[in-house]
């Protein structure tokens, strides 16, 4: 007997085809078979760690495979990017990495611990806007409040770093630098760990991830002075960007990205590549933009491209403040 093959069938079939077709896919590729570990650099709860995660979900859901997030802190992110160097260069161990343990290590270390060539550079995730904050107890509420704040306190002004020779820390100095301000840096492991001093006005000020901090902005806990983009953002359009406040200031956002030992053998960085393309234009994009942050749309040669001029970009600001490698 024949079939009575209606448009509706048709459509139907086209859809169903259409929404299993990147899980076959994967699910016929020949990697992943088993787990797959990303090191992360950071504690849970940062930005590095949220990029991971949401990368983590939608890869378990495209392969049915896990991936597992292991946050290996310390060393400014580098012991986590070593031990993905030290590990079987097969696509099982991957890195989720920032500038701070990439484009800019050449420029911070005098002896890195590795070479950026080591890395194959695969897909960024997310990036994101840093905003300049003050705790709620501070009588600071403007850019020239902050001016005048800074110049009263001369050198007894501080500020919440995430470590020595970081890109936070490094944006900030150059910020400091060019408003005329002194200040000093204290150190904690990640914005989780620095923000009971921030909230409590034990910290003078921060400039962080704007994601991290957009509800504690909303809720009135800290109070927002500039965000780093040349102009002001859709979703942050109260808050002024240091351009506009007339600072001559590059626009810097932070960013993080997957890669993969350099060794990795060529036809697996691929099957990673469209992996992440599949994730991060897929699923994971709606839940990225919710957490105010902004989905990763670079691939394979576009990334690279974007690591190349990245290092040169901190190579030039890390000059600009005569930082001395250790």
């Amino acid at each position: 007997m024949g079939m009575h093959v209606t448009r509706r069938t048709v459509l139907a079939t086209l859809t169903a085809a259409i929404a299993g077709a990147p899980h076959r896919v994967f699910a016929q590729a020949k990697w992943p078979t088993r787990a797959v570990t990303l090191q992360v650099g950071y504690p849970s709860g940062g930005a590095t760690d949220f990029g991971a995660r949401i990368f983590s979900d939608g890869a378990r859901a495209f392969t049915s495979v896990p991936f597992v997030v292991e946050n290996r802190a310390g060393a400014a992110g580098t012991l986590a990017a070593g031990a993905t160097l030290r590990s079987n260069p097969d696509g099982y161990t991957l890195f989720v990495g920032t500038s701070n343990e990439t484009t800019m290590l050449k420029s911070i270390r005098r002896a890195p611990p590795y070479a950026l060539s080591d890395f194959a550079p695969l897909a960024m995730i997310l990036d994101y806007p840093m905003v300049l904050i003050v705790p709620a107890s501070s009588p600071v509420s403007t850019w020239q409040d902050f001016l005048k704040a800074g110049k009263e306190k001369g050198d007894r002004m501080n500020y919440a770093s995430p470590g020595v020779g970081s890109a936070v820390q490094f944006f900030t100095e150059r910020v400091v630098n060019l408003s005329g301000l002194q200040a000093s840096p204290i150190y904690y492991r990640g914005s989780t760990a620095a923000a009971p001093d921030i909230l409590a006005g034990r910290v003078d000020f921060a400039l962080d991830v704007l994601p991290t901090w957009t509800s504690s902005i909303r809720s009135g806990a800290v109070r927002a002075i500039a965000v780093s983009t040349r102009e002001r953002l859709p979703q942050a359009p109260d808050i002024p960007s240091l351009r506009e406040l007339g600072l001559p200031i590059e626009e810097r956002v932070g960013w993080n990205g997957l890669f993969a030992p350099s060794k990795t053998p060529v036809d697996i960085q691929n099957e990673i590549i469209e992996l992440a393309r599949s994730v991060l234009q897929g699923p994971a994009r709606p839940k990225i933009e919710a957490a105010g942050y902004r989905p990763g749309t670079l691939f394979g040669a576009d990334f690279r491209a974007f690591i190349q001029q990245d290092e040169v970009a901190w190579e030039k600001l890390v000059k600009s403040t005569n930082f001395q490698p250790e």
